[in-house]
């Protein structure tokens, strides 16, 4: 029996349509760093701690052209995925700070 495939990170919504909200997508994303060994959801986060947690994990675990999952029947890297997610680059400055933990 094969594994049904799963499409890389969601488009973010917040209404109740029957697609993934955004921290749905967040938990998508980081399940998927979990199958790499990758741990990004540790007691209580923000939205920007955890942005800046799966940010690292990505960038220090070098997933960056790992592919995640499929978009549209074509495969799709961490990297897009995180910027289809949080909607910038996950290679550029954090727009956000994190607050201390």
């Amino acid at each position: 029996m094969s594994r049904p495939r799963t499409s890389a990170a969601p488009h973010a919504k917040s209404d109740q349509s029957g697609l993934f909200s955004e921290l749905d997508g967040e938990m998508w994303l980081a399940k998927r760093l979990g199958t790499h060994g990758v741990a990004v959801f540790g007691g209580v986060t923000d939205r920007p701690q955890r942005i800046e947690r799966i940010r690292k994990a990505i960038r220090e675990n070098q997933l960056e052209e790992v592919i995640c999952g499929r978009r549209d029947g074509k495969p799709s890297t961490y990297s897009a995925a995180f910027e289809r997610l949080y909607g910038e680059k996950l290679n550029g400055n954090p727009t956000r700070k994190a607050t201390p933990t």
